[in-house]
């Protein structure tokens, strides 16, 4: 009998209110769940009115360079970001700290 695997995924909940929008991402923020990440962004992006985007980071287990890419255009688009933990508090700095690794393109293709 083969074994059962739990397929790590991500979980992406977001929760509205007038004046912010607020990310829960939990568990794999790599590919190919990067790219249920990016839409769900983008079509978040139309609808945002100038409301103020808070990403929680805290449940996020895992992290690759695409998965840190699209979080680094999330915070060129205006995302401020919490998290737990001293690695992912580092991940957050560096995200708010610096904005290269981004070319001017890719920002641009997710507005």
């Amino acid at each position: 009998m083969f074994g059962t695997k739990k397929e790590k995924v991500l979980t992406v909940t977001v929760t509205d209110t007038a004046t912010e929008e607020k990310w829960i991402l939990q568990g794999r923020l790599g590919w190919p769940w990067v790219n249920q990440l990016r839409g769900d962004w983008r079509n978040a992006r139309r609808t945002a009115e100038g409301r103020k985007c808070i990403v929680d980071l805290s449940e996020v287990t895992f992290v690759d360079k695409i998965g840190e890419r699209m979080l680094r255009i999330m915070a060129m688009q205006g995302a401020q970001f919490a998290g737990s933990g001293a690695g992912m508090k580092r991940l957050i700095e560096r995200l708010v700290g610096s904005d290269q690794g981004v070319p001017p393109w890719a920002a641009k293709q997710y507005n």
